[in-house]
């Protein structure tokens, strides 16, 4: 009678533990994905669900970019020079950059570009 209870228990506790995993990997299988930038005219948008920024790399003369930042309205956000700022060397391409918050443009690779001057 004591193995049937403790065959019993083990199969509850695999049964339990099957249910939570398949519910962690459905929860993880319906995350939002990142959002998926497009270029229009030489300004890349990257999209929100809430808005979208749009970025356009106006000159590069490494390290310093000159950038302007667009509500999604058109209106410009931020227009000026911003320096590179990352411990590996390279220029940075308009795909490369993730998002803007006002004060520093992401990187995909992990640096940033933070901002010099402002018109």
């Amino acid at each position: 009678m004591k193995i049937v209870k403790e065959l019993v228990k083990a199969i509850c506790y695999i049964s339990l533990g099957a249910i939570l995993s398949f519910g962690v990997l459905a929860k993880i299988s319906d995350s939002p994905k990142a959002p998926v930038p497009s270029i229009v005219d030489d300004i890349m948008w990257i999209h929100a669900p809430d808005d979208s920024t749009g970025i356009e790399l106006v000159d590069a003369t490494h390290p310093f970019y000159k950038i302007k930042a667009y509500y999604s309205s058109g209106n410009v956000w931020f227009e000026g020079t911003v320096k590179y700022v990352c411990k590996s060397k390279g220029t940075i391409k308009l795909t490369d950059i993730t998002g803007f918050d006002g004060e520093t443009f992401y990187l995909r690779q992990g640096g940033y570009l933070q901002k010099v001057s402002e018109k």
